[in-house]
C-alpha cells in the first residue's frame, strides 16, 4: 500500500503548488532494510512512505464470516530544504489524498511497476477508504548538526477487506 500511495503522489504532484519543486518520492517497501535514513546525496527534498502497522478491525466487520476488515497505517515522512517548502509539501500531499480518496464504490489504482516502480496501473487496489481525508503532520525538527533540512511526518490510515479463502 505504501507503493500505491507513493505512486499516486508521484503521478498527481503539481509542482506549481510547491514553488516549482518536485521532491524525490520513495516507498520504503523497495528498500531492503525499510529504514528511513538521511539521504543528502539524492535531494534535500524527499517524501518517503512506509507501512507501519496493519491491524484487524474486529468490531467493524460486516455480518458473516466471508471477509476480514483491516486498517493499515502508512507513515509519510517529508524532508525539505526549509520550513516553507516543507509546509507546501504537506499541503500538496493532503491535496492529492483529498482528491484521491476512495469510497466503497471507487477504489484507487495500484502501482503496476511496468513503466517504472511508481507508475499507475489499471487494477484497483485493496484500499476501500481512508480513515481521515487529511494527514495531521507532526514537525520532527531539523537534521542533526547540518541543519540542511527540516522534516515532518504523519500517518494515513487505509481501510480494506480481505476475502476469506
Amino acid at each position: 500500500m505504501d507503493v500505491t500511495i507513493a505512486a499516486h503522489i508521484t503521478a498527481d504532484w503539481n509542482a506549481s503548488n510547491t514553488s516549482s519543486i518536485t521532491p524525490v518520492i520513495e516507498p520504503l517497501s523497495y528498500i531492503p532494510s525499510m529504514n528511513v535514513d538521511e539521504d543528502f546525496m539524492t535531494s534535500p527534498n524527499i517524501i518517503k512512505t512506509s507501512i507501519v502497522n496493519t491491524e484487524r478491525m474486529v468490531n467493524d466487520e460486516p455480518n458473516g464470516d466471508f471477509s476480514h476488515y483491516y486498517r493499515t497505517e502508512i507513515m509519510v515522512d517529508i524532508w525539505a530544504e526549509n520550513p516553507t517548502t516543507m509546509y507546501l509539501f504537506e499541503d500538496e500531499v493532503n491535496r492529492i489524498l483529498w482528491e484521491l480518496r476512495p469510497n466503497e464504490t471507487t477504489r484507487i489504482k495500484k502501482s503496476d511497476g511496468v513503466d517504472g516502480v511508481l507508475a499507475l496501473g489499471l487494477q484497483d487496489s485493496e484500499i476501500e477508504s481512508f480513515q481521515d481525508t487529511e494527514i495531521q503532520w507532526e514537525f520532527v525538527g531539523v537534521d542533526d548538526d547540518s541543519a540542511l533540512r527540516v522534516s515532518s511526518q504523519g500517518s494515513l490510515f487505509c481501510n480494506w477487506f480481505k476475502i476469506k479463502t
